[in-house]
């Protein structure tokens, strides 16, 4: 099953509980560690998309630490990228990624992912800077 699709097509539906609550069950079914990571990933996206950042947050750290215990860093790409479309929530989560994210992205070849990782090494550590630029 290809949870980014499954998602996207929550999204249309009015109600999302349904699905949040069928990722909970699958996530704590048999399965190795790389299923919860992209369970854990899936669910983030969902729920940032659905302003709900604090359990987004939570699903985010779940999933990080699950790309990082099993090494797959082309997992890791798409939590930074996911989790950085939060803002700051999500950036002080995967900030200390970056580098090693945007290495990944070059030797693996994942260029669906690599500008966005660069634009976020070189203007997405700080995102009070945008917010006092506009004020001023």
């Amino acid at each position: 099953m290809n949870f980014r699709f499954v998602s996207e097509a929550w999204l249309l539906a009015d109600n999302v509980e349904p699905f949040l609550q069928r990722l909970d069950l699958m996530r704590q079914g048999a399965g190795g560690r790389i299923r919860r990571a992209v369970i854990a990933l899936g669910r983030g996206e969902l729920l940032g998309r659905l302003g709900r950042i604090v359990e987004a947050r939570e699903a985010y750290t779940e999933s990080l630490s699950l790309a990082k215990e099993t090494g797959i860093r082309s997992l890791l790409a798409q939590i930074v990228v996911g989790a950085s479309a939060m803002g700051e929530p999500g950036m002080s989560l995967v900030r200390p990624h970056l580098p090693a994210t945007l290495i990944a992205c070059r030797e693996l070849g994942l260029e669906r992912y690599r500008p966005r990782v660069e634009e976020l090494l070189l203007t997405g550590l700080s995102f009070d800077a945008p917010a006092e630029r506009s004020s001023a």
